[in-house]
């Protein structure tokens, strides 16, 4: 009998700002949840019949509550995990700060790619240094070929 390798599909975003920093969520510290206290892209599962587009506009609309046209986000590459297969986007944030409304995670920030790529970000509301996720540490050094853009 062949095995079959079940990946769960999910999405990661890339939120780019108009000053070229990136959006950061800093996940809860939750066993339960994949790297739990690190900072991460916000996104999630895939859920049955959407496209990666849809369930990236879906996510950014229940974590941060903004609404994303899935036609203006872009598709960069699919990574695989430990049981994952991780679909990753890039979307222009068009939005100031003050109008994200966090829904999921302990804390959201702004960050050039190099001090991402440092691999540890400070959370101005817990008022401490958080790791990156490790995975996020090669997707960003992809990411930095468009990183000018």
């Amino acid at each position: 009998m062949d095995k079959i390798s079940v990946f769960r599909e999910v999405v990661s975003v890339f939120l780019k700002a108009d000053d070229g920093s990136y959006l950061m969520q800093l996940r809860d510290n939750k066993p339960s949840i994949v790297f739990p206290g690190n900072w991460g892209l916000f996104g999630g599962s895939i859920e049955s019949g959407e496209s990666v587009c849809e369930a990236a506009s879906r996510e950014l609309a229940e974590e941060i509550q903004i609404h994303a046209d899935p036609g203006e986000i872009s598709e960069f590459r699919r990574y695989s995990q430990t049981g994952l297969r991780v679909h990753t986007c890039r979307f222009d944030l068009k939005i100031p700060r003050s109008k994200l409304n966090l829904q999921e995670g302990a804390d959201l920030g702004f960050f050039p790619i190099n001090e991402i790529l440092s691999g540890r970000l400070f959370s101005q509301k817990l008022d401490a240094y958080f790791d990156v996720a490790s995975p996020l540490m090669g997707y960003f050094k992809d990411v930095s070929c468009f990183a000018s853009d």
